[in-house]
């Protein structure tokens, strides 16, 4: 239980006991000190956390597996002779003195027997094979991988942690993985438009827009496609294509449109977004570019549970505890971290009535736009904020939010952006990474000693807050009323449609396939762009605050253990 938390605490623990010392003032040693390390994680939400990953990646693998049963999942050739020549077996081989051509020939045609991860009944096992080192590298390549982490908002006491499928086999920690983040990285952006003085209520502009380098915007479509690839222009698009009317912030972040962060990114200033994510958690440094309002920025689950988790403990930061005491054999408490558990001495990053604004904003994702499936298929009744995310070429699906009780965060994805579906319909966050929230949450509430805790609520924002979000998600351009009117719709055109489809955006993304994008970034990846298939690169802008006008490194390869019994 708990392999890839242990694995982090290995780690972490050299430096957590570093300010404490022996009497004779040498520093302990974890493994020989038979030192007693009591930690956060809840066994209970554990286990449930475990089968939750187990269940929706055992039955995502088989979806994968078929999607990709007629063509070649790893697309470019050249990329699987990359996988070989950086394996430890080709490195091996050619310290030895075997030539090239003797290495690729056995790698193509050497049948050696190999025992590798395989499900079985929806649980972790070992399967024994006979195979070429060179299936077993697709093999290996082919597995996509979760890393999910459930957290205390009032505490910071991690509940649970799940770095991968099996530690077994694959070791890397994807809690710890920087990623591409997508969507879930919108609401840091609409909390700082909150916070530089846009309203809730203040509608934002939805028109095809061109963002050029010299910090001037223009119609989208009058950019041509040179000025594109040589960088001049960066022009967003959105998921179905659609601009006209404009959005309330609600609005835009319930539907995830794209264009409209770009729009509010434009007018705060990139470099303000990136200072309150890093004050919110975010450790690494992101790109200087407009495209972190969509997600292209590569940043860690344990990071984002710290940015969620400053939303849901209503604008302060928790700081994340793992470790509660430490106790030497004799009994003697050498660290009691539960001293410290003070919220109220965390880092006050947005006011209280920001928060409960970003709350509301994100519980309409759950009601009424890309999340919720929460709903309407997991039956998560009670009170539930979150945001959806897709990467570019559906290369990684993630889910975060958050209740009175928990925060939850869930990224899935292969072993490199290489490894996806190619269609929305799968690949999207709201298929591949929310339903291992979703499946959490239902066995939580199922589970007696916490089945309480559906029930509670999230505070009541002051009147004011409600009063100043009252108002419709869209206002429809007169083109669109003049088309509702010509199609005989009866319906308030300020009002967002009724249609189920219109409720739920990601079962319309289903149907025709159209993604949630992150938009027309520069890919820092190499890889090709949904959006972007030049691959231009994105023009510097300067980040100080307009008004718009009206108009990774790869974990190592695992071929395999030898079967048991064999060296």
């Amino acid at each position: 239980m708990a392999s890839y938390f242990k694995d982090y605490l290995r780690i972490q623990m050299p430096k957590i006991l570093e300010p404490y010392k022996k009497e004779d003032g040498t520093s302990y040693d974890i493994y020989k000190d038979g030192l007693k390390v009591y930690t956060s994680i809840d066994s209970k939400m554990q286990t449930i956390a475990e089968e939750a990953v187990q269940e929706r990646m055992s039955k995502l693998q088989k979806q994968f597996d078929d999607h990709w049963r007629d063509g070649k999942w790893w697309g470019d050739d050249k990329w699987l002779e990359d996988a070989m020549r950086n394996s430890d077996r080709w490195k091996k081989m050619a310290a030895e003195g075997m030539s090239e051509t003797k290495i690729r020939n056995y790698f193509m045609t050497a049948k050696i027997p190999v025992s590798i991860f395989a499900w079985d009944n929806g649980k972790p096992s070992e399967d024994e094979r006979t195979i070429t080192p060179l299936d077993s590298i697709k093999y290996y390549f082919r597995q996509l991988n979760a890393g999910f982490m459930v957290m205390d908002p009032k505490t910071g006491l991690i509940k649970a942690w799940v770095g991968g499928t099996d530690f077994n086999f694959f070791q890397y920690d994807h809690v710890r993985a920087r990623r591409q983040v997508g969507s879930t990285f919108k609401p840091v952006v609409y909390a700082k438009a909150i916070q530089s003085g846009i309203k809730p209520c203040d509608y934002i502009s939805n028109a095809y827009t061109a963002y050029m380098s010299d910090g001037t915007v223009q119609s989208g479509g009058s950019v041509t496609e040179e000025d594109k690839k040589a960088g001049k222009a960066w022009v967003p698009r959105n998921s179905d294509e659609s601009y006209s009317g404009s959005y309330s912030l609600e609005g835009a972040l319930t539907n995830s449109v794209n264009v409209v962060s770009a729009n509010l990114i434009y007018r705060i200033g990139y470099r303000n977004v990136q200072d309150l994510a890093k004050n919110m958690g975010v450790t690494n440094e992101m790109q200087n570019d407009l495209s972190i309002a969509l997600g292209t920025a590569d940043i860690s689950l344990f990071d984002m549970m710290k940015v969620y988790g400053t939303f849901a403990a209503r604008g302060r930061r928790p700081e994340p505890i793992s470790v509660l005491k430490v106790v030497t054999r004799d009994g003697k408490i050498i660290a009691d971290f539960t001293k410290d558990i003070n919220p109220n001495k965390w880092q006050q990053v947005l006011t209280t009535d920001e928060a409960d604004m970003m709350t509301k904003m994100m519980t309409s994702v759950v009601n009424e736009g890309t999340a919720g499936r929460l709903r309407y298929t997991y039956d998560i009744n009670g009170d539930i904020a979150g945001k959806t995310g897709t990467t570019q070429s559906h290369a990684d699906g993630w889910f975060m939010g958050y209740t009175p009780n928990v925060v939850v965060g869930s990224w899935v994805g292969g072993i490199t952006p290489a490894v996806r579906f190619r269609d929305m319909s799968l690949g999207q966050g709201a298929n591949m990474a929310l339903p291992i929230c979703g499946i959490f949450l239902q066995k939580l509430y199922a589970t007696p000693q916490y089945t309480s805790m559906k029930t509670e609520k999230f505070p009541t924002p002051a009147k004011w807050i409600l009063d100043s979000m009252d108002c419709p998600h869209k206002k429809y351009s007169e083109d669109e009323i003049a088309e509702f009117d010509s199609l005989n719709h009866v319906q308030d055109t300020l009002l967002t449609p009724n249609n189920p489809q219109d409720l739920f955006p990601e079962e319309k993304a289903k149907d025709n396939h159209v993604p949630e994008k992150v938009g027309e970034s520069h890919d820092l990846r190499g890889d090709s762009h949904d959006d972007n298939k030049s691959g231009s690169p994105l023009p510097s802008v300067k980040p100080e605050v307009r008004q718009l006008p009206r108009q990774p490194n790869l974990p190592p390869i695992n071929t395999g253990k030898p079967p048991k019994g064999n060296n």
